[in-house]
């Protein structure tokens, strides 16, 4: 039997597939999945945040910061999919 993947990585999956499949939905619909999936990018940001400056552990800090790089990376990704939206 397969593992599942993390439930992180599980909710990326299904945001892209929506945002793949966005064509058909309306405006409203798009916008509203933008921006759950930028609360839960900034949810991700923040408690990575936290868990950084809990550890004294120098791996899993780079570990964290790496995280962190592509977690905002994605908040800069979602702000231009909201600017070129709102242009429609």
């Amino acid at each position: 039997m397969a593992e599942k993947p993390p439930l992180a990585d599980q909710m990326r999956r299904e945001f892209l597939l929506k945002l793949n499949l966005s064509d058909d939905r309306s405006a409203d619909l798009l916008h509203d999945l933008l921006t759950r999936r930028r609360s839960e990018t900034e949810a991700q940001i923040e408690t990575l945040r936290k868990d950084s400056q809990l550890n004294s552990n120098r791996g899993r800090r780079w570990v964290i910061q790496y995280a962190l790089s592509q977690f905002e990376a994605e908040i800069g990704w979602l702000a231009q999919l909201e600017t070129e939206l709102a242009k429609d």
